[in-house]
């Protein structure tokens, strides 16, 4: 960092280049700032009050993790010359490391009227963007929408193209039923939903949230489907690390009748390594319950973990390169024949938001998974692949409107054929939010 910042602001006014400087300022160029704070830190005794050696200790400092140390040193620097912009600037990034959003946000603006070049100023609005999303929690606060869909699915129900499946257990091939076949049908689709929170402290949250999904065919209403799902948690913000803790609770309806529940925990840690990027880790523990005794033997415990990044891109810090990586493993509770499955994933994506905030986002995944028993009449221990790709583009005609085309394709490769199957969703859906 600072090797661009000198680049970019003026150096300003001072003076003091013994060779202890000057090695310092070598290695800092080398982006060696431990090193460069070591030798830099014995000196402060004697040439505390020096511009140019309080601003390369409070670079150095800052950049080898020590934003305490780097605010003191440059403070001093800024008492001797406010309008030094390169130390402004950092005087602003010590702030924001230590998670004093409020001063960094004001030092940022401070330079920003100081007209910097184009690289700083998109420096700093990507800090202000960060600091915008982790500002102090509001005492209380609601929202919802309500969304209307159309769209074609090439594949309703998941399943395989082939009528007829060669079975290894019987020697012989056999014909499946037309519920088993890949079923294609346009639908219409209504979601609404809503979120409450409530602030426990000026850093922490409780919120509670609910979404009912709908979807009715034009001709097969047998996989007609209601999602119903409710959620809540508690969420804290300390510092660059933000935390949540919550539940989770969803039934599934197909063709009007109770299908599955789901209970789940889940626990996430983020960590906002700077202003473009940020780390999170994830878990989450799953309770699937299938209500159908034909069907029940599909219970399963599901745990996952992963870790996600998300960068972000441009001057706005609206569009954000992301990714995600993750495993899991399902324990079968009631008998399934493939027995536990371990799986593991891939998710990279893309959102980038246009001047008149348009936005086109894209996503890609792929979820390789391992069962553990032998399937009795295939013979073989069940390996699946699954793909997806999500292309997607919204349009805000108004305020609080949108109307957001999008398009779903996934594919399941698998050594079992009655669960290899390709699907495309096609859909535009209408949206309104309320605040």
């Amino acid at each position: 960092m600072v090797s661009s910042i000198l680049v970019c602001l003026s150096a300003g006014p001072g003076q003091a280049s013994p060779t202890e400087i000057a090695r310092a300022r070598a290695l800092l160029d080398q982006g060696k700032a431990a090193e460069a704070y070591e030798i830099l830190a014995p000196l402060e005794t004697t040439l505390a009050g020096d511009v140019n050696y309080d601003y390369l200790l409070g670079i150095a400092a800052l950049d080898s993790g020590r934003p305490d140390k780097a605010t003191l040193a440059l403070e001093r620097v800024l008492a001797v010359s406010p309008d030094f912009a390169g130390a402004r600037l950092d005087f602003a990034r010590a702030y924001f490391a230590l998670g004093n959003y409020p001063r960094a946000k004001t030092e940022f603006e401070i330079v920003l009227k100081l007209n910097p070049p184009a690289t700083a100023r998109a420096t700093i609005e990507n800090y202000l963007s960060a600091i915008e999303q982790r500002a102090p929690i509001k005492r209380a606060g609601t929202s919802g929408y309500l969304e209307a869909s159309i769209g074609y699915d090439t594949n309703v129900n998941n399943a395989t193209s082939e009528s007829q499946v060669f079975i290894p257990l019987f020697g012989a091939t056999f014909s499946l039923s037309p519920t088993s076949l890949e079923t294609s049908d346009a639908y219409l689709g209504l979601a609404l939903g809503g979120q409450a929170s409530q602030a426990l402290t000026p850093t922490t949250s409780i919120y509670a949230a609910g979404d009912i999904k709908t979807r009715r065919h034009l001709d097969a209403s047998e996989f007609d489907t209601i999602n119903a799902d409710a959620r809540a948690g508690i969420t804290s913000v300390q510092g660059a690390n933000s935390y949540n803790l919550g539940l989770v609770l969803g039934r599934l309806y197909l063709d009007g009748q109770a299908n599955r529940n789901l209970f789940g925990v889940t626990a996430e840690w983020r960590h906002l390594l700077s202003a473009r990027n940020q780390l999170g880790v994830f878990g989450q523990y799953s309770q699937l319950r299938y209500q159908d005794p034909a069907i029940e033997v599909n219970d399963v415990d599901q745990e996952v973990v992963g870790l996600g990044w998300v960068h972000v891109l441009g001057d706005s810090g609206r569009s954000a390169l992301f990714g995600s990586v993750y495993g899991g493993a399902e324990q079968e509770t009631n008998g399934r024949p493939d027995g536990d499955k371990h799986f593991g994933g891939l998710r990279l994506g893309l959102q980038m938001v246009t001047a008149n905030k348009q936005t086109f986002s894209t996503s890609f995944g792929v979820q390789p998974g391992r069962f553990s028993e032998e399937n009795l009449a295939f013979l073989v221990k069940r390996k699946d692949i699954l793909y997806d790709v999500n292309i997607g583009y919204t349009w805000h005609p108004a305020p609080h409107w949108s109307l957001r085309p999008q398009l779903v394709h996934s594919r399941n490769d698998s050594n079992v054929p009655i669960y290899e199957y390709t699907r495309t969703d096609i859909s535009v859906s209408v949206r309104r939010d309320f605040q």
